[in-house]
């Protein structure tokens, strides 16, 4: 027999069976714009939509719908997200394309450390970029709780970043209960990635990365398997998110990020449309 989850008054109940939610609803603790979910569903829905449950609670269609949200579970632990070098890469793939970016989820390769996260709406706190990661290493954070399903996440050919749960990657990482996501947090969340288009020095390799600490001195470039060493010096082009300051830099390598997770670079002979971009940037996110 199922198991559903419900949401009454905020907060995720269950699970319990038909006959409970049939009690609920007898009791006026489920109606039909009540959210549910059962495993093997994409997301919540609302009871009216689900047929098996309309049925058997003889719910009517809703006239109106109030937004609900469940919060995702919180993490006290600090989210020391540098130790996960060398984790297993036996997370496995989904190969159904349920995701609403351009990304073609079905050339992942799962060993791959190709996954940025973004902590901060998921915890009620200041947004922060870590990674590259593979698929093995954002379960292991999942199950540590040092994420969880409202985290964000990207890779190069998302169109912005996603809420984790709205991504083929979840079912394959967890059989957590999706979290309901309001609206309002949906629009928040909509943020096209600060990426770094870096061209080495014979201009023949592209690498793409996430941006994060820019200042007019320099930026660090979360990004994996680039071959570089301090003191060389690359070209970029740089696209900060949701913004049109974009502008072009050359920097010199000063430091390789632990666990080969990226590097730090000192800008060299920036221009004024550079400097300006880049003040630009700094005082929309101030």
């Amino acid at each position: 027999m199922a198991k559903w989850y419900y949401v009454q008054d905020g907060e995720r109940q269950g699970p319990v069976d038909e006959k409970k939610m049939q009690s609920l609803a007898e009791d006026g603790i489920l109606t039909n714009e009540s959210y549910v979910w059962k495993k093997g569903m994409k997301d919540w829905a609302h009871l009216a939509d689900i047929e098996e449950l309309a049925t058997l609670l003889n719910a009517s269609s809703a006239s109106s719908r109030t937004p609900q949200f469940v919060p995702a579970p919180d993490s006290d632990d600090d989210p020391a997200f540098a130790d996960l070098d060398g984790a297993d890469n036996t997370a496995s793939m989904l190969m159904e394309d349920t995701s609403k970016s351009s990304f073609d989820w079905q050339k992942i390769n799962t060993q791959h450390k190709i996954f940025m996260i973004k902590t901060g709406i998921d915890r009620g706190a200041n947004e922060v970029e870590y990674g590259p990661f593979n698929l093995a290493m954002l379960q292991r954070l999942l199950q540590e709780k040092r994420i969880n399903l409202k985290t964000l996440v990207y890779t190069p050919g998302m169109d912005t970043w996603e809420f984790l749960a709205d991504t083929p990657l979840a079912g394959q990482i967890t059989s957590e209960v999706p979290p309901v996501i309001a609206e309002s947090e949906r629009r928040k969340a909509v943020r096209r990635p600060f990426v770094a288009k870096m061209f080495l020095s014979d201009d023949q390799q592209v690498f793409e990365g996430v941006c994060r600490d820019i200042s007019i001195g320099g930026l660090q470039i979360l990004v994996s398997d680039v071959p570089v060493r301090v003191g060389d010096t690359i070209s970029m082009n740089v696209h900060p998110d949701n913004t049109n300051h974009s502008f072009v830099a050359t920097g010199r390598v000063v430091r390789l990020l632990g666990q080969n997770q990226g590097l730090s670079v000192r800008f060299q002979n920036l221009d004024d449309a550079a400097r300006q971009a880049i003040n630009a940037y700094l005082d929309q996110a101030a």
